[in-house]
């Protein structure tokens, strides 16, 4: 192989020429077609961003809520109480009618509130069967007016069962004549057609914190439950 074959391998890719004062001026190749189009596409193209995925909220039934869970639930609407009910939760088996039914009671010992005077007066009528017609007293409205259901509550013989909407009951409660000694508060935590229990339903959490609230400051044996 001769200098100028050599010379031409070294340089197989670049072309020397010469300037006007003699030096030598070594002109790179033009790149292949398509090369600078397919960088230039490359460039103009946006960056994938990632979507982020939504975090779903698992909300919890209040049929399984602990004692922490529903001290938040408290005093979100009542920041100033100081009960915790953790201590106060009642272990009861069956569904609500079964545990309301089994109480046992010589005085008002159980008071079941639920979302609507409609659930009530359907709670109401499925406990008096459980329990044989014993009578229950019917705390809630469309039934009848506040002095009467006082007046019933002021008997020598008050039913050892109450079925109530938390804003009748929460303005009953002074009156209600509770069992010292066994006294439960079971709160229906089933939704209504809109996906409302009375946890959550406007027009009734608040009145179920209060009455929550007072019936646990008032009377140390009350156990709170949810079913």
């Amino acid at each position: 192989m001769n200098d100028d074959e050599e010379l031409g391998q070294s340089y197989m890719l670049e072309e020397v020429e010469e300037d006007d004062e003699g030096a030598e001026v070594i002109i790179a190749d033009e790149p292949k077609k398509g090369e600078k189009t397919k960088k230039r596409k490359d460039a103009e193209k946006p960056e994938k961003k990632t979507k982020k995925r939504k975090k779903t909220k698992v909300e919890v039934s209040p049929r399984e809520w602990d004692g922490e869970a529903w001290n938040a639930w408290l005093r979100g609407l009542r920041p100033e109480t100081t009960c915790d009910v953790g201590p106060r939760l009642a272990l009861i088996k069956g569904d609500l009618v079964r545990a309301a039914a089994a109480a046992k009671s010589k005085r008002l010992g159980t008071v079941v509130a639920c979302s609507s005077a409609a659930r009530c007066a359907d709670i109401a009528k499925a406990i008096r069967s459980a329990r044989k017609n014993a009578p229950v007293a019917k705390l809630f409205g469309k039934h009848m007016k506040v002095d009467e259901q006082k007046a019933l509550l002021r008997r020598s013989k008050v039913p050892t069962v109450a079925v109530g909407t938390p804003s009748r009951l929460e303005t009953l409660a002074p009156h209600l004549p509770l069992d010292p000694k066994a006294a439960l508060l079971i709160v229906d935590a089933e939704p209504d057609a809109k996906k409302y229990t009375p946890f959550t339903l406007p027009d009734s959490k608040c009145s179920l914190a209060a009455l929550v609230d007072r019936l646990l400051t008032s009377t140390p044996a009350l156990r709170v439950a949810a079913r």
